[in-house]
This record gives structure tokens, C-alpha cells and sequence, in this order.
């Protein structure tokens, strides 16, 4: 399970706008920071354009599962995850870098 938390904490509604029906992605890293899988690299996703809204003081949980056949083959391979918010938003900056967490 894959999972990424965007906590509005400010006092106004947080609006993120996504360029197709994409709203996250997770890439797997091993030790070395070679990327080992990307979650959206065999999904297909809508074109028309789709937003977040975040009411002040509520958060959004985005998440995936990896599947028992790619998980099989990272299993003790996998050294850290990255999240990404696939979007931009005018109330906070949105790292394209992502954000890490170790395993």
C-alpha cells in the first residue's frame, strides 16, 4: 500500500488542478536511487481536466497497491518511496521532485 496525505492547514480551501484524470504518482527506489517501478507507467488515465479541493483544516489520502506480481519481484529490493502530486496549485507550492519517505 502506497499512500500520500496533503493536510490543508491553512485557513482557506486548497485547490489543486491536474492536467488529465491523474491526480498522484509513486516510483520505488532501490539503495543507489535507481527507480525500480513507477505505479502509473502501465495505467491509462482520462484527458478532460480535474481538480482537489481541500477544505481548511481536512486533508486528501491518495493511494495505490502494488500488485502481488510486482511485489514479488521488489520484495527486500526496495529502499525508499516517492509520492507525487500530479498537479499544480495557486494556494502551495507542489514539489515536482515529490516527496520521499524511507522504507
Amino acid at each position: 500500500r502506497m499512500t500520500l496525505t496533503i493536510e490543508n492547514r491553512t485557513k482557506n480551501t486548497v485547490v489543486i488542478s491536474h492536467n488529465s484524470g491523474q491526480k498522484y504518482d509513486f516510483k520505488l527506489f532501490d539503495e543507489k536511487g535507481e527507480n525500480l517501478y513507477t505505479w502509473s507507467a502501465d495505467k491509462f488515465f482520462d484527458m478532460p481536466l480535474t481538480s482537489t479541493e481541500i477544505e481548511a483544516g481536512e486533508s486528501v489520502v491518495f493511494e495505490a497497491f502494488l500488485d502481488a506480481e510486482p511485489y514479488a519481484a521488489l520484495k527486500g529490493k526496495v529502499a525508499s518511496m516517492r509520492a507525487y502530486i500530479a498537479g499544480s496549485s495557486e494556494d502551495f507550492f507542489v514539489n515536482p521532485g515529490g516527496y520521499e519517505a524511507s522504507m
